[in-house]
């Protein structure tokens, strides 16, 4: 996500990836922000 921002370079994917995580992290009964990216697997059971 950093070098696209740095290019200016659209990543609808990877928006879409971290917007998720960012989601994951918060919403969850858990604290998960200390998780990889990985870990959103569970988000999904």
């Amino acid at each position: 996500m950093e070098a696209a921002l740095a290019s200016k370079s659209a990543t609808p994917m990877g928006a879409l990836a971290n917007n998720l995580y960012n989601l994951y992290a918060t919403m969850s009964d858990e604290d998960n922000t200390d998780l990889d990216f990985s870990s959103i697997q569970r988000f999904f059971e």
